[in-house]
């Protein structure tokens, strides 16, 4: 079974949240059958705008993203988060790798999170246009 919850931020932020995680879902890991996130939407107070840890085992997951974000910069946490999601699903993450003096941003987790982010968010506003001008309103 497949579960989404969103908590922390407004009615439409949740709404939001929900259905491009749901979108990134089905783009990137369609065939798991069995996962659980939940997306908080905190005030966060660091330089990172989000975050995603995996839980006690790799179907639990948890994504923090800053609730001040404006509509653009939420729907590219999520997509770049829900990445994460699949790199940590695959075994794609190469966190226990030696990644000693590289630069955060050039890790290869890294760049193609941010890569597969911008495709993300640009099909996603092709798709779901109608979702976005709502939120805005």
């Amino acid at each position: 079974m497949i579960y989404f919850s969103t908590v922390g931020g407004n009615k439409k932020q949740r709404e939001l949240v929900f259905d491009v995680a749901s979108f990134c879902f089905k783009t990137l890991i369609p065939r798991i059958k069995k996962l659980e996130i939940e997306i908080q939407l905190n005030n966060l107070k660091d330089r990172a705008v989000g975050y995603c840890m995996m839980g006690d085992d790799n179907r639990t997951y948890e994504i923090e993203v800053d609730k001040k974000l404006d509509i653009e910069e939420m729907i590219t946490t999520i997509c770049h988060e829900m990445v994460h999601v699949k790199q940590y699903i695959r075994n794609e993450l190469g966190i226990n790798d030696n990644n000693d003096g590289q630069n955060y941003f050039d890790l290869p987790y890294e760049q193609e999170a941010y890569k597969l982010q911008e495709i993300l968010l640009k099909q996603y506003q092709e798709e779901n246009n109608e979702i976005c001008e709502k939120v805005l309103v």
